[in-house]
């Protein structure tokens, strides 16, 4: 055998990224921190320092708005597609179900009602230009829109994120509340409801289907013995014929 020489080193065991910003400092296990500044992605290749500007995009923070609001209409559209009777040629699955009513109550509730802890002036989707019409559908006016972002960027958006601890939270956090409450509750509740009624109904089913066939044997009963009692007086005409 060949002895072959080897040497053994020792290695230094990673350390995580330490960086400051406007002078806080920061530790991280990896070189990308997304969670520093919101919004905004740390991507750290080489020591140093480097100057980042982060600017606002009022025209995202419109999409976005206009996103949640096309959203929140898709799901009144659906509701009323499913109530209207016309709409479905006749074919609602809903139709005439009033959970769908108590959804659509409780979501327009939602839109319009104030986010607590914020700025009196902002702190409802109509102090954004952005209101419930009689058909429960939320409608933007563009030029209140752009007024409010102008007029206090951060106070118009927390209306949305609400970003704090606690229970705080923004519009679209306390719509997608409701629907979770709705999910878990009306039609949770519903669903068992309408559950145990078929229960009920397919026992019921059962209950007459028996008492159909109890019956219709009884009237097979009956046909058979009227069969041989009309045998019988057949024979005896026949046989009074005779004489």
């Amino acid at each position: 055998s060949t002895d072959v020489p080897f040497s053994v080193s020792t290695v230094r065991a990673g350390l995580n990224a330490q960086f400051s910003v406007n002078g806080i400092a920061v530790e991280r296990p990896t070189n990308l921190a997304d969670d520093v500044v919101e919004g905004v992605s740390f991507n750290l290749k080489q020591t140093g320092s480097a100057t980042v500007t982060v600017t606002r995009d009022p025209g995202k923070v419109k999409e976005k708005i206009k996103a949640f609001v096309d959203a929140y209409n898709d799901v009144f559209t659906e509701l009323r597609a499913q109530q209207n009777f016309a709409e479905r040629d006749g074919k609602a699955v809903l139709y005439g179900e009033t959970a769908l009513e108590r959804i659509a109550s409780t979501l327009k509730d939602a839109a319009r009602g104030a986010v607590s802890g914020l700025d009196p002036a902002f702190d409802a989707l109509s102090d954004l230009g952005i209101r419930v019409d009689g058909k429960g559908k939320l409608t933007v006016k563009d030029e209140d829109l752009e007024a409010a972002l102008s007029a206090d960027y951060e106070a118009a958006t927390k209306l949305f994120t609400r970003i704090g601890t606690g229970e705080a939270r923004g519009v679209a956090r306390a719509v997608a509340a409701e629907v979770g409450s709705v999910i878990t509750g009306v039609i949770a509740q519903r669903t068992g409801s309408i559950g145990s009624r078929q229960s009920s109904l397919t026992k019921q089913i059962t209950e007459i289907e028996a008492r159909l066939e109890k019956y219709a044997d009884s009237l097979r009963r009956k046909y058979a013995n009227l069969e041989t009692y009309v045998g019988r007086f057949q024979s005896y005409g026949s046989s009074l014929g005779a004489l």
